[in-house]
Order: structure tokens, then C-alpha cells, then sequence
């Protein structure tokens, strides 16, 4: 079996969450308990903000845009930071390796027959005494239920 090495892909997008519209955390985690509106920064749900889209306001910074935006600075520093961190932990210089191909008669030539004889002859001791093994504990297990089956009737 052959299989092809890939690149990890990484996600580059940053974390936010939904109840305080902070960046580096998810809503299970969070300790705010009041939920802030994404448009507004007060203390209801975006579905609820009655604010014009002229008076948008981030809760982060106050600038005049969403705090989920895309092109929000928050946002894209985080997402910064997060490239940066997968670049400072990801080669991109180490040289790639062929292997040799598992099919490739030369590479891998076919056994003796000797060795295959000798191959054969162990598992077939090890396949009898599983099989006895196995016949003595399956014995034993039908005696023993035979016993209780007699002693019901």
C-alpha cells in the first residue's frame, strides 16, 4: 500500500465569540454572562438592535463596523497572529523524501522458499494451540451449561 505525504492544511481563521464578541475564546468559554450586540456593543442580541447601520459601533475597538466583521482590525490581527504562529511552527524547507515503491520486484525481492517453509510451519503450530485452547475452553463452557440446564429441568 502506498500512500502520498500532504502538506497539513492549517486554519488561519481566528476564534470569536458569539456572547461578548471577544477574539481567542468560544462562547463555552466564556465568562462573560450578558450576550453584547455585535452592532452595537450593548447588552441584547444582534436580532434584537434597533441601531441605524450609519451608528454601528465595535464593541472592541468602536470603530465604525461589526465586531464579526471580516475587516474588522481585531480580527485580522488575530488572524495575524495565528499565521504567524503556524509559520513559526510549520517547514516548509525540510527536503522531501522518496520512498521506494512496496510493488518494485527489485527493491523488494521474493522470499526463499525455505524461509516461507519455515513461516508456514510456525503458524500452523501457533493456529493448533489456539484451536486447542480455544476447544478447551469452549468444552468447558457447554459442560457447564449443560449442568445448569439439567438441574432446571
Amino acid at each position: 500500500m502506498h500512500f502520498n505525504a500532504e502538506a497539513a492544511s492549517q486554519n488561519k481563521k481566528s476564534v470569536q465569540c458569539y456572547i461578548c464578541v471577544q477574539c481567542n475564546h468560544v462562547a463555552k468559554y466564556c465568562k462573560t454572562k450578558q450576550q453584547i450586540c455585535a452592532k452595537c456593543g450593548d447588552n441584547h442580541r444582534i436580532e434584537q438592535c434597533n441601531v441605524a447601520n450609519d451608528a454601528i459601533k465595535c464593541n472592541n475597538c468602536k470603530g465604525k463596523y461589526l465586531a464579526t466583521a471580516n475587516d474588522n482590525p481585531n480580527v485580522l490581527e488575530q488572524e495575524r497572529r495565528m499565521l504567524n504562529l503556524i509559520n513559526q511552527y510549520s517547514s516548509t524547507s525540510s527536503p522531501t523524501i522518496t520512498t521506494q515503491l512496496l510493488h518494485d520486484s527489485n527493491a523488494f525481492p521474493s522470499l526463499t522458499n525455505m524461509y516461507q517453509r519455515q513461516q508456514g510451519h510456525l503458524h500452523n503450530d501457533i493456529f493448533d494451540e489456539l484451536i486447542n485452547l480455544l476447544t478447551g475452553k469452549m468444552e468447558k463452557i457447554i459442560e457447564e451449561t449443560t449442568k445448569r440446564l439439567f438441574k432446571s429441568l
